[in-house]
């Protein structure tokens, strides 16, 4: 685990690219990762079959809208045929389920509620991962180690934890390391903390493609929207190698275009 973290931390600092790393983790790991303390927030967002969302988890999308809306900027433009279809579709269905309950229940403004920054989410995520590789004994997560490449024995960003939990318990080991965690957190832009999501829940949508595919096919679009999608999809990803990437307009909160006539989408599915 601290081979992972530490291989995660000097990829953030660093501003490096993780995509090769990352599919690695989907080649070691089954269904990597399983995380159980939020996974009540994110999974319902791939249960694509319900547009169900609870009072809690409406909050925390409320929460960190703002960062999900640069997210799904920077996740289309890293998405290309299919796969670029097939997230556009989970953002269609992401905006429904939250104007869903906004139109059964009475919605929250951005300032009603206490923002998550990247970070904060990403901190959370991460230490689920931590205590899910300590608490299940069946937890194939050291699997992860094949992933990450062979560079030092000595970790440089957590150089104090195992030397802990030797002397003082593995409990008090897990503490510091979660410390040191979020410490090591803090020090990353936030531009590279939204890369490395993007860049893993790219690999989510490449390798969940085949049952995406069926899951989501009851969400057609027509043709000359098609082209336009894939048209906006080719613009992204050249804004995003360009020095302008911030000023390209794509408004992602207005999804009005993207529903009744131009998106025809399966009663049975409502």
């Amino acid at each position: 685990m601290i081979d992972l973290l530490d291989f995660v931390i000097s990829s953030l600092l660093a501003g490096k690219s993780s995509t090769a790393v990352i599919k690695k983790m989907f080649v070691n790991i089954a269904n990597f990762p399983k995380a159980p303390k939020t996974r009540w927030f994110w999974a319902p967002f791939t249960d694509f079959a319900t547009l169900k969302l609870d009072d809690r988890a409406y909050k925390r999308l409320i929460q960190i809208w703002s960062s999900m809306e640069v997210f799904f900027r920077k996740f289309f433009a890293s998405l290309q045929g299919e796969v670029y279809l097939l997230g556009y579709k989970l953002y269609i269905r992401t905006c429904e389920r939250k104007e869903k309950f906004e139109s059964d229940n009475m919605g929250l403004l951005e300032q009603q509620v206490e923002q998550m920054s990247p970070r904060e989410v990403l901190f959370e995520w991460l230490e689920d991962v931590v205590d899910f590789y300590f608490d299940d004994k069946k937890s194939v997560l050291p699997n992860l180690r094949k992933a990450v490449p062979s560079v030092s024995t000595e970790s440089r960003w957590f150089p104090d934890v195992a030397d802990v939990a030797v002397k003082e318990g593995s409990v008090k080991g897990r503490d510091v390391l979660k410390q040191r965690l979020r410490d090591n957190i803090l020090m990353a832009p936030d531009i590279d903390i939204k890369n490395i999501v993007v860049e893993y829940f790219s690999q989510i949508v490449s390798n969940s493609k085949d049952v995406w595919r069926q899951q989501l096919n009851f969400i057609t679009i027509p043709e000359l929207e098609l082209d336009r999608i894939q048209t906006v999809g080719r613009n992204l990803q050249d804004s995003a190698s360009s020095t302008n990437a911030g000023t390209y307009a794509f408004h992602l909160a207005d999804t009005s275009h993207v529903r009744g006539q131009l998106v025809r989408i399966s009663t049975d599915n409502k």
